[in-house]
């Protein structure tokens, strides 16, 4: 019987700590004219570890990060980069050094990330989930 418990608690912990269920609610997406309203964590991370510079619309895909001031810098770079926040900022050179990307935008307040993904279509990023999102720029996460 001990056994058949043990087996039970590693599978219930195996699906507690799926990718797909491991972000929490440190930070809301927002985006203006993606052609997304909702995301997966996959699919959100897919993103942010460009593959595609383009949206489905055609527009280019602008990626804002919290800088290295914003309260959510590190929940962003742990739950959606794996790494540090320094560890982020060397990816992202490392790709734009390349020639692959162009450089993301770092912002260190709420207030310049929604000014600037709202002045810039096609823009995709962070804020703080204590922050007052407009519903038009909020990308769900599923």
């Amino acid at each position: 019987m001990n056994r058949l418990k043990l087996i039970l608690i590693l599978f219930g912990l195996a699906a507690f700590f799926k990718p797909e269920d491991s972000f929490s609610q440190d930070f809301l997406v927002v985006g203006n004219d993606t052609g997304i309203t909702s995301l997966t964590n996959s699919e959100l991370i897919s993103i942010f570890k460009p593959k595609n510079n383009r949206w489905e619309n055609n527009r280019p895909v602008i990626i804002v990060l919290p800088g290295a001031g914003s309260v959510i810098s590190d929940a962003v770079a742990r739950q959606v980069y794996g790494k540090s926040f320094v560890a982020v900022q060397k990816y992202w050179l490392s790709l734009v050094f390349q020639g692959r990307y162009n450089a993301p935008y770092f912002f260190n307040t709420d207030e310049e990330v929604l000014n600037f993904v709202k002045k810039n279509p096609g823009a995709i990023g962070f804020v703080s989930s204590s922050n007052g999102v407009p519903e038009n720029l909020l990308i769900r996460i599923r």
